[in-house]
């Protein structure tokens, strides 16, 4: 009895305690920042306070990082005070501080989640270079359609600022317009290429690169929804096509879809070839000359044909699609049975749709 009765107080001595441990609201680490905007070189003071409920603990971690993440880093023993620090003559439009209550060895605390604990402030850096304004017209724009892009940027006392304009290309992912003048203009014309979206982006030095989303309007009323994109061109077109013991080809003038069913959307023209002394298998029979010389080229692969060559009308669309810095067209066109036919030749992927 006696045993039970200790084991008792043992337990309604100990858990009181790690729920209130557990049900604290209090912030774990706080931080803020005297000054609302600063100069560069100008002292900022900063304090901090972590929380008594952080056991072992030994120190802040007080990181200041740049505009390249090149940190600087202070350190104090203090649960909670302040310090002046400097912020450096190179940085420009906003300062973070951000800090990290730690155990011995630099150990971060973390949550329950797993998450490091820490809390950052900032201050605004008035630097004297500062984007005024970048504005596009018109924005939306017509598919193909011309903007009209102007920007003004002042620099104080500063030495005037290096400028550069991003935005998409048609021969690269991104262009890069150099050396602008602190105001001006420029006309950009919208490669087709993109049917859903633009933007540009203003940057140089020190100035935080400002960006504006251009939308596009589609130039065409309906297309295939199953490609959830506006194409790029959208066309009636007469197609050849012959089935084969692996798969499909279907021949749009001078190109070739080869879509074998062990995969691969392939688009690949060769001249005719003579097929004369090849021996044909009984039940099956040789491609159609249009695609001979392209069957002799992936022949392990699609085998011989199983019936005669046709022709059938439907609607081609070309749709972008991208692969890191690389864009690609996708082709999106009803199939001779019916349904729906996608193919990336770059990426040698092809899909059907019912």
């Amino acid at each position: 009895m006696y045993r039970l009765a200790l084991l008792f107080f043992v337990l309604v001595s100990f858990v009181p305690m790690a729920v209130s441990h557990a049900q604290t609201s209090d912030p774990l680490v706080t931080v803020s920042i005297a000054e609302d905007v600063v100069e560069p070189g100008d002292t900022i003071t900063v304090t901090w306070e972590a929380s008594s409920h952080l056991r072992r603990f030994h120190h802040v971690s007080i990181e200041l990082p740049d505009a390249h993440w090149n940190r600087t880093i202070f350190t104090s023993t203090n649960r909670s005070g302040s310090m002046s620090i400097t912020i450096p003559v190179d940085f420009y439009d906003e300062a973070t501080i951000t800090v990290y209550p730690q155990k011995s060895n630099n150990q971060n605390y973390k949550d329950a989640a797993g998450k490091v604990i820490s809390a950052s402030a900032k201050v605004v850096i008035d630097d004297g270079v500062e984007i005024k304004s970048l504005t596009v017209s018109p924005n939306p724009v017509e598919q193909g359609g011309t903007i009209t892009v102007s920007w003004e940027v002042t620099y104080g006392d500063q030495p005037v600022p290096f400028l550069s304009l991003t935005h998409p290309s048609d021969e690269d992912f991104y262009a890069n317009e150099f050396n602008l003048p602190p105001v001006g203009s420029m006309t950009l014309t919208i490669p087709d290429y993109y049917t859903e979206s633009f933007f540009v982006s203003l940057g140089g030095d020190k100035i935080m690169p400002q960006q504006v989303d251009i939308g596009i309007t589609c130039a065409f009323s309906e297309y295939y929804s199953e490609a959830e994109t506006c194409p790029i061109t959208r066309a009636n077109v007469t197609l050849t096509y012959q089935y084969f013991e692996g798969g499909l080809m279907v021949a749009w003038g001078e190109f070739i879809f080869i879509m074998t069913y062990a995969g691969g959307g392939y688009g690949y023209t060769q001249p005719a070839a003579d097929l004369s002394g090849i021996e044909v298998p009984e039940g099956v029979q040789l491609p159609d000359s249009g695609f001979s010389g392209t069957w002799l080229v992936f022949r392990d692969r699609v085998g011989f044909a199983i019936g005669d060559a046709g022709t059938y009308s439907t609607i081609m669309e070309t749709h972008p699609d991208y692969s890191g810095r690389h864009k690609a067209t996708g082709y999106w066109f009803g199939g001779p049975d019916g349904g729906l036919i996608y193919v990336n030749p770059l990426s040698l992927a092809w899909d059907t749709y019912d």
